[in-house]
């Protein structure tokens, strides 16, 4: 759930010695993360694998009608707005418990409830004339800026994000894998851990027999648990640094 430096980090650790303790007060701290204007609006979660980074995981139009949807709650008070109040305070718990947060992925629960918020929002807005022209100006001047920042988002996906993140995807291991099996006069390869753990490709596109990998294998202590390190393999040496 979360490293130990972490947990031993907190105050209620350091007072109480109780591990437990420790994580409750590393999960609150996570917690409002999800509720951060930055992460919601701005730039989103600032993992690469989950994100563009650069763009909120709703759209800037969104806190508007957000912020007229609950003050159209509250006005209009209802019982089935107790379902959208507990749905909103329970999604973010499972994020809050990893330790990567704000972690889109984890709380992608969060969405339905904000997208029926704006969704009443907007309705609140139209509903104040029943002119078919003013409603039709008003769903008008919401869609453009959604439309604008829409168009933004998938440019910068299919140009700019591509290009900047293409490594979170370990993307050229294929092509590196194919210019080792065209120059085989190469006794001595390295690789820096640059691509996350670059031997399993390499195993993957050369064909590298089980058999000869757990003959040559030679691994390498990490103190993540769930991680293994490979050292060396043949003549493939894999270094722990990324450059």
């Amino acid at each position: 759930m979360f490293p130990n430096e972490l947990i031993e980090a907190t105050s209620l650790f350091k007072n109480t010695g109780n591990k437990y303790l420790g994580v409750v007060q590393v999960a609150a701290n996570n917690y409002p993360k999800y509720f951060s204007a930055n992460y919601l609006f701005i730039s989103g979660d600032q993992n690469p694998r989950n994100s563009v980074v650069v763009f909120g995981e709703f759209y800037k139009i969104d806190a508007l009608l957000i912020g007229i949807g609950i003050l159209a709650m509250i006005i209009r008070p209802r019982k089935e707005w107790l379902v959208l109040l507990a749905w909103i305070i329970l999604a973010p718990i499972p994020g809050a418990l990893s330790s990567l947060t704000p972690h889109s992925i984890r709380g992608i629960f969060m969405l339905g409830a904000e997208q029926l918020i704006a969704a009443y929002g907007l309705y609140s807005l139209v509903s104040l004339s029943k002119n078919k022209i003013f409603q039709s100006v008003l769903i008008i001047l919401v869609f453009i800026p959604m439309f604008w920042e829409f168009s933004k988002y998938i440019n910068y996906y299919y140009t700019g994000y591509a290009k900047k993140d293409a490594i979170e995807w370990q993307y050229g291991m294929e092509q590196i894998a194919d210019f080792i099996k065209a120059h085989p006069e190469y006794d001595k390869i390295y690789m820096t851990k640059e691509r996350q753990q670059p031997y399993i490709f390499i195993l993957n596109y050369l064909n590298y027999p089980v058999y000869d990998y757990l003959k040559t294998v030679n691994m390498m202590k990490v103190k993540a648990k769930v991680i293994m390190w490979l050292s060396r393999l043949e003549n493939f040496s894999f270094l722990t640094g990324t450059r």
